[in-house]
C-alpha cells in the first residue's frame, strides 16, 4: 500500500514530510529498571495524519441553563391586618383562605386566631347588635390606650425607664369642630331604626 492510496486527497510531499520526520526521531534509551520487551510485530500500516491538517468546523451548540425559579417569600399576615382586610373588603375568612391555597400559599391567620383578634379588637363591655354599637366613654378610652400601647411598645420601652410608675395619656376628644367633623347624622339603611 502506498502513502497516496491510504491517505487519498492529501498531497503526497506533506505525508512524505511527515513519514520522514517520524523516522528521523531519535530513539531514547530504555531505563534501567525497565524489563526489554521485543517488538510487537506490526499488523497493518497506516498512513500518518497530515501535519497540518484543516481544523474541523463545528457549529456553535447554544447552551441552555435551566433556571429554577425562586419562590418569592411570602410572609404571613398578622391576625389584625387580616381581621382588617375581611372587614373592609366585605369577605370571609373562608374564601380568601381558598383563595391562597389555590396560589399555594397561606396568607391569612386561621380563623379561630381572627376570632381572638376580632375580640380584642372590639375591647371590653361593648355591644353590637344589627343596628347599633355601644361602649363606654371610659372603656373606649382604656382600649384605645391599650392598643396604642401594644403597637407601641418597642418605642415605649425605649422611652419609658424603670422608675417610672405611672404614665399619663392626653387626649382631646375632637367633638368642638376643629377636628373637621361638622356632619354627625347618618343616614340608616333600616327604616325601622331611623337617623342616628
Amino acid at each position: 500500500m502506498t502513502l497516496a492510496s491510504a491517505a487519498p486527497g492529501y498531497d503526497l510531499n506533506e505525508l512524505d514530510l511527515y513519514s520522514s520526520i517520524l523516522k528521523e526521531a531519535p530513539v531514547l534509551p530504555a531505563p534501567v529498571h525497565a524489563p526489554i520487551y521485543a517488538p510487537a510485530p506490526v499488523i497493518k500500516t497506516i498512513a500518518p495524519a497530515p501535519i497540518y491538517a484543516p481544523a474541523p468546523v463545528f457549529a456553535p451548540v447554544p447552551v441552555i441553563k435551566s433556571i429554577a425559579p425562586v419562590a418569592p417569600v411570602v410572609k404571613a399576615i398578622a391576625p389584625a391586618t387580616s381581621y382588617a382586610t375581611f372587614t373592609q373588603y366585605h369577605v370571609s375568612h373562608p374564601v380568601v383562605k381558598i383563595g391562597a391555597k389555590k396560589r399555594g400559599t397561606n396568607l391569612y391567620s386561621p380563623c379561630d386566631i381572627v376570632v381572638q383578634v376580632k375580640q380584642r379588637i372590639y375591647g371590653e363591655n361593648i355591644s353590637i347588635t344589627e343596628s347599633e354599637a355601644r361602649i363606654s366613654l371610659e372603656n373606649l378610652l382604656d382600649h384605645t390606650a391599650k392598643c396604642l400601647a401594644q403597637v407601641q411598645s418597642e418605642v415605649l420601652e425605649q422611652c419609658i425607664t424603670d422608675d417610672v410608675v405611672d404614665t399619663d395619656i392626653v387626649h382631646k376628644w375632637g367633638l368642638d369642630g376643629c377636628a373637621g367633623y361638622r356632619f354627625y347624622k347618618n343616614l340608616s339603611n333600616n327604616a325601622n331604626y331611623g337617623h342616628s
